[in-house]
C-alpha cells in the first residue's frame, strides 16, 4: 500500500501582542476560514487520515483541530510533536521516517519557510511558496516511512485558499 503524506502550512494568524511569544499567536477569522476550508475540502475529497501531526504552536493546533472536526477524525489521532516548530527540512523528514507504517495517510501541519521547502524537495515538481493553509498532497510508492527521501514523492494534489 502506497503511502500519503499531506504537508500543511497553518492557516493565518493574528500578529504577535505585547508580552506574547510567537508560539502562543492564534488563528484570525480569516485563518479560522482556511483552516475550515481545509478541513470541508478535504471531507469532499472522502480523505481520510490517520494521523494528523501539529507543532506546538498555538496557530498549528487550531488549525488541526479545526481541520479533525471537519473530517470527524478521532481525538487519538492528532497528535502534538514538539520538534515540528523548530525544525528544518531534515528534522521534519527524520519526524515523518519515525511514523508507524500502520498510518498509511498522514497529514502534518507546520510552519514556513520550512513546510514550502520540504514540499518543493519532496517530488520533482516546482511548488514553490505556500500561502497560509495551503496543503499539498503526496504519494510515495513503498510502504514504509522509513524510506521517505527527496524527489520520491507524487505531487497528487496542491490547493491554497
Amino acid at each position: 500500500m502506497p503511502l500519503i503524506l499531506y504537508l500543511l502550512r497553518h492557516a493565518d494568524a493574528l500578529d504577535k501582542s505585547n508580552n506574547q511569544t510567537d508560539l502562543e499567536r492564534q488563528l484570525s477569522v480569516r485563518g479560522t476560514k482556511e483552516a475550515e476550508g481545509v478541513g470541508n475540502f478535504l471531507k469532499e475529497k472522502k480523505i481520510y487520515l490517520n494521523r494528523l501531526l501539529f507543532s506546538h504552536a498555538v496557530r498549528a493546533h487550531q488549525t488541526a483541530q479545526i481541520i479533525a472536526n471537519k473530517i470527524e477524525l478521532p481525538v487519538d489521532k492528532l497528535q502534538l510533536n514538539q520538534s515540528i516548530y523548530h525544525s528544518n527540512m531534515d528534522g521534519i523528514i527524520h519526524v515523518i521516517r519515525e511514523l508507524s507504517n500502520v498510518d498509511s495517510q498522514v497529514a502534518l501541519v507546520g510552519h514556513n519557510p520550512t513546510i514550502s521547502t520540504l514540499a518543493n524537495a519532496l517530488s520533482n515538481e516546482a511548488i514553490g511558496y505556500f500561502s497560509t493553509a495551503t496543503i499539498a498532497c503526496f504519494t510515495f510508492k513503498f510502504n514504509e516511512w522509513s524510506n521517505i527521501k527527496f524527489k520520491a514523492g507524487d505531487l497528487t494534489f496542491i490547493k491554497s485558499p
